[in-house]
């Protein structure tokens, strides 16, 4: 590491190699229901999702100036839930950051390689000096700008640079094609359960979910086994996806909830953001869940599939919406006999055999794909520290 350079970001800012701006401070007035997309802090994590954002004129471009996306940028936010990250590709469409947004934006490509600042950023060096702003004010965390202009980053060689951007890009690739190909299989699936069981629907006969699967609480008390391996399935922060992580250990001290084969998690949470998982025939060995999971086993192999993507439909989470309205707290929490009281209307249980045939194999890949996803994030977040400390040499 010997050839790595400790330097300050207002050196950089000085030598014209990096810019870091905040967003633009918009009137309720200028906002509009189609134009750029107003990004705020909901809009990003890890990626950027624009739906229901408030819009900027389009003829806005002169007004906002550079505080409109460039292809090239990591996006920080800086106010209130601070250290969400995104990276603005090329096939990301342009926006106009919000004062809740920070943009890190590489004026040199060749002598400061962008996406090194994007993985410098989910670094130690970075994170720590984070850590030691944001609590700085009695107010909501928040690192101000003038701090992020003048923090320590060491940096490698452009060539370096280059290397360990391309080896952890790789990586977030591999992860970020198999995201989308869940989502495709998940939306084709999707799209046949509404023809077949909503857009076609009649005068069918009403029977209630737990007619198709039973409910399983079967405690499971690790402690008691410490020398025991578990696969455990856990609920990740809202903000991080909506599938669980899965890990194994034999340092899980409260109680969890067994996890058989061919059966289904659910979520207590948020219902109006189900979080629901589909469980194959290998859970992993000694497979336990989270307790903030409902833990459903069909009654009938043959219906899994149908029964899970009926979990997924509108009319599901619309009634556990209702269901859970009347709970207390900051978070609805939906109760078993909630899910259990859902009525399935169907004509007949072979169209639901049926249906479950044909989705299948696409649930057994969006399962084997998960577990893969995870891998990835984990060689990925193994390496990466490894990367930008130099303890790991690319070059």
């Amino acid at each position: 590491m010997s050839d790595w350079e400790e330097t300050t970001t207002a050196e950089l800012i000085s030598s014209g190699l990096l810019k870091i701006g905040d967003g633009y401070r918009a009137k309720n007035s200028e906002l509009v229901s189609d134009g750029l997309p107003f990004a705020r802090a909901g809009n990003i994590n890890n990626g950027f999702n624009f739906s229901g954002a408030d819009c900027l004129p389009k003829n806005y471009l002169d007004v906002v100036g550079e505080k409109i996306s460039n292809a090239g940028d990591t996006v920080f936010t800086s106010k209130g839930t601070v250290g969400r990250f995104a990276f603005v590709s090329d096939v990301v469409e342009r926006f106009v950051y919000s004062p809740q947004l920070c943009y890190w934006r590489s004026l040199n490509h060749r002598m400061l390689e962008p996406k090194f600042v994007y993985y410098w950023m989910h670094s130690k060096e970075f994170l720590g000096q984070v850590e030691g702003l944001k609590g700085q004010t009695d107010m909501a965390d928040y690192v101000n700008l003038a701090d992020q202009r003048k923090m320590v980053i060491t940096i490698p060689q452009p060539k370096e640079q280059k290397a360990i951007a391309s080896v952890l890009s790789s990586l977030d690739d591999k992860i970020d094609l198999l995201h989308r190909q869940n989502k495709t299989l998940e939306a084709m699936a999707e799209t046949l359960f509404r023809q077949w069981f909503v857009e076609e629907a009649g005068d069918w006969e009403e029977e209630s979910f737990s007619d198709f699967a039973d409910h399983l609480k079967i405690n499971i008390k690790p402690a008691i086994d410490p020398l025991k391996l578990f696969t455990y399935y856990s609920l990740p922060a809202f903000d991080q996806g909506m599938r669980p992580t899965i890990e194994t250990g034999n340092k899980i001290l409260s109680n969890k909830y067994e996890v058989q084969p061919w059966t289904i998690l659910v979520s207590k949470l948020n219902p109006r953001f189900p979080r629901i998982w589909p469980i194959g025939d290998a859970p992993g060995e000694n497979a336990i869940c989270s307790t903030e999971f409902q833990v459903f086993k069909p009654k009938n192999r043959n219906l899994f599939g149908y029964l899970y993507f009926f979990l997924k439909s509108n009319a599901a989470r619309e009634e556990l919406i209702m269901a859970a309205s009347g709970t207390s707290g900051s978070h609805q929490r939906v109760r078993p006999e909630d899910i259990s009281n859902l009525w399935i209307s169907l004509p007949s249980i072979e169209l639901a055999e049926d249906y479950s045939v044909l989705v299948m194999p696409s649930v057994k890949k969006m399962m084997a794909n998960h577990v893969q996803i995870l891998k990835l994030e984990k060689l990925r977040d193994t390496l990466l520290p490894k990367l930008m400390s130099g303890e790991v040499r690319v070059v």
